[in-house]
C-alpha cells in the first residue's frame, strides 16, 4: 500500500484516479479509500498516518461531491496534479472497466504526462 505514497512523492507530475464500485464483491471499496488517504497524506507530507488524521479526514470529506445515483467524487488538488477518488454505485469489479469514467481517468493520466 505504501507504493502509491512513494509514487506521489517521487513523481514530477501526475493525475491519479482511484475508481471503485460500491457493489464490488471481489475487492472491498475500503481498499481504494485507504489508498486514496495514503496518497493524500504523502502529497501533504504527513509522515505518520495518525498525525493530524482527524483534521486531514475532515478536509478530505469537505471536498467530496455526491453524484446521487452516480456515486461520489473526491478530488485533492496538489502542485503536481490531482488525486481523485471516484466511487461509482454500480459496476462490480470487471464491468467498471467498460465505463466512461475509466476511459476519462486514463485520458487524464496521459494528458498529465504530456504537460
Amino acid at each position: 500500500m505504501f507504493r502509491l505514497g512513494e509514487f506521489v512523492k517521487a513523481a514530477e507530475r501526475y493525475d491519479i484516479t482511484l475508481l471503485h464500485a460500491e457493489d464490488d464483491t471481489d475487492i472491498p471499496m475500503e481498499h481504494s479509500i485507504k489508498l486514496y488517504r495514503e496518497a493524500v497524506q504523502a502529497a501533504e507530507g504527513v509522515k505518520d498516518s495518525a498525525e493530524n488524521d482527524g483534521e486531514l479526514l475532515s478536509r478530505i470529506s469537505s471536498v467530496e461531491k455526491g453524484r446521487g445515483a452516480g456515486g461520489s467524487i473526491t478530488v485533492w488538488p496538489t502542485s503536481k496534479g490531482n488525486i481523485r477518488l471516484e466511487i461509482l454505485k454500480y459496476g462490480v469489479h470487471d464491468k467498471i472497466m467498460a465505463y466512461p469514467a475509466t476511459g476519462l481517468a486514463i485520458s487524464r493520466a496521459f494528458a498529465s504526462a504530456q504537460q
